[in-house]
């Protein structure tokens, strides 16, 4: 059973994926007119990206951590069963 409840695993997908995006060298945003538009860092933040890309790399280097799927959907459906959001 996870010991994170939805919301919790929902905020460490949003840092996780900002954590992603720190690590690009990418820039996205979205226009008010819904079109995604993509700028290459430059500068310091480019300096950071690359920061946190080598650090994410030497930590997946290190940690081998391989999700157990089926245990992880187990545990949504039970909660789901129980009526847990």
């Amino acid at each position: 059973m996870s010991k994170l409840t939805l919301n919790e695993r929902s905020q460490l997908n949003e840092y996780r994926r900002q954590k992603r995006n720190l690590g690009s060298h990418y820039i996205f945003t979205e226009g008010t007119d819904g079109i995604l538009r993509v700028e290459e860092k430059v500068g310091d933040a480019l300096k950071m990206a690359d920061e946190i890309s080598e650090w994410n790399k030497y930590i997946t280097d290190k940690v081998k951590y391989k999700p157990d799927w089926t245990a992880f959907n187990k545990a949504i459906a039970d909660m789901q069963a129980e009526g847990a959001t």
